[in-house]
């Protein structure tokens, strides 16, 4: 998100949708393609509501986490990794696995 400050080539548009500026918010959360993992994984339930009072993803994260069984946390927090590496695996790798894969 921030490597064109480091002169690393890539666009700022979400490498999904190509409508919205990439930022985190947008990469784990509000890019359909997040919401649509999120759900197949049954984890949109937990997170929803922390989503919807959120200042910022660092709150929704945190929040998310504080809040939970310490399982859930573990999930919501690997989820999260998940859709950090489903983005990477499509900018750098040109490689768009299904929803289902990903989860």
């Amino acid at each position: 998100m921030r490597l064109q400050d480091k002169s690393v080539p890539c666009t700022v548009s979400c490498p999904f949708c190509q409508t919205n500026y990439e930022n985190d918010w947008h990469v784990f959360i509000g890019c359909e393609e997040a919401k649509s993992v999120w759900q197949t994984a049954g984890l949109w339930e937990l997170i929803r509501d922390t989503v919807n009072n959120a200042t910022s993803f660092a709150d929704c994260f945190f929040s998310s986490l504080r809040r939970l069984t310490s399982d859930k946390s573990n999930d919501i927090a690997l989820m999260f990794w998940c859709l950090w590496r489903h983005r990477n695996d499509k900018v750098w790798d040109g490689d768009l696995k299904t929803i289902n894969i990903v989860v």
